[in-house]
């Protein structure tokens, strides 16, 4: 039998920032955890990344908080710093010969953290969280399962990105999170002068259960199983094209 030995840590920006409000397209994007993962056969110094991790976290200081209620029912990251979940693991066997041909699969669940829409808000619970799996031949697993009301995936790749930038000692251009800024131009256009009037309705158990009936059915019917998959060298061939082209996006 396999064993292994986990440690935990909370990783704080030292950054604080005013609560953000959810948005209406958070709220109908929903809870649930999306979850990346990343293999370094060379393996990955834990040390390091908790160190570039927390550097690049003063840049994303909603990363840390925590998803609350105010009084009115509305959902906010109280931006309070409590701490993004960073545990290490240590195998004692080798790591399996993931790849583009033989991808991690329905394994998935024995490396990531589970974040679901109920376990968030109001509870201690961070919206981001990672895994960092180390084996016995030196290679490593990193994966980061993010609540997708905290960042799409345009969000979370650029916070990798940047991720990347403090790692490599490289200048972060802060990126713009405030969400509050945007609730409230949106609502000069709504009827309600109140930012947050429009995001939140009263519906019933009916129509709350037609609606993720609805959902579950285009899930079931419309879900395609097929994968897109990109070798190392189509990768790179990428990479020397954007250097060139793009050289304001270095470093990769």
């Amino acid at each position: 039998m396999f064993s292994r030995s986990t440690t935990r840590a909370l990783i704080q920006s030292g950054v604080t920032c005013e609560p953000q409000y959810l948005t209406g397209m958070d709220l109908s994007i929903g809870h649930g955890g999306s979850t990346c993962a990343l293999v370094y056969p060379s393996g990955l110094d834990a040390q390091a990344l908790q160190n570039s991790l927390q550097r690049v976290l003063t840049h994303y200081p909603v990363f840390t908080g925590r998803y609350r209620r105010d009084a009115n029912g509305f959902v906010l990251i109280d931006g309070q710093d409590a701490g993004l979940s960073f545990s290490v693991t240590q195998h004692r066997e080798p790591m399996p010969a993931w790849g583009t041909d033989n991808p991690i699969g329905k394994a998935m669940g024995r490396y990531c953290a589970r974040i679901y829409p109920w376990t968030l808000v109001n509870r201690d619970h961070a919206p981001m969280q990672m895994q960092l799996h180390m084996f016995a031949c030196g290679g490593s697993l990193l994966t980061v399962t993010a609540a997708h009301s905290l960042c799409d995936g345009n969000a979370f790749w650029g916070f990798m990105m940047d991720w990347v930038r403090c790692h490599g000692d490289h200048p972060v251009v802060p990126p713009v999170l405030d969400r509050n800024a945007l609730i409230a131009k949106s609502s000069q256009y709504r009827a309600h002068p109140s930012p947050q009037a429009w995001l939140l309705r009263d519906c019933s158990k009916a129509a709350h259960l037609r609606l993720y009936a609805g959902l579950a059915w285009q899930h079931l019917m419309w879900l395609s199983n097929r994968r897109l998959r990109f070798s190392g060298e189509t990768l790179s061939a990428w990479q020397r094209d954007a250097a060139q082209t793009l050289p304001e996006s270095a470093p990769f």
